[in-house]
């Protein structure tokens, strides 16, 4: 197992603690085998995001209606990009009903 970038670690903790938008669900994190970080939500479509630590480039994934995947690629390493992911997470991500 790779050990994650530390640098890039340190950035992606410290905006996800800073500017995580409160109404979103807190996703469960992991890091991956390549050294990289998984961010899993309980929710509907079952959305993931997966972080380049090294790269901040981040790939989002989540199961759409009529078997019709949301895909879309965001790059972390200006305010500007932070600001599109969590913007299109809140419009994104529905907590899953119980």
């Amino acid at each position: 197992m790779e050990p994650p970038d530390a640098a890039g670690l340190s950035r992606v903790s410290d905006k996800l603690m800073a500017d995580y938008p409160e109404k979103l669900p807190l996703p469960f994190i992991s890091p991956k085998q390549d050294g990289n970080l998984l961010l899993e939500w309980k929710a509907e479509g079952d959305p993931s995001l997966d972080i380049n630590l090294a790269s901040l480039q981040a790939n989002f994934h989540a199961f759409g209606a009529d078997d019709v995947d949301v895909e879309r690629d965001f790059s972390l390493d200006a305010v500007t990009g932070w600001q599109a992911l969590f913007t299109f997470l809140g419009e994104t991500i529905k907590a899953q009903r119980a």
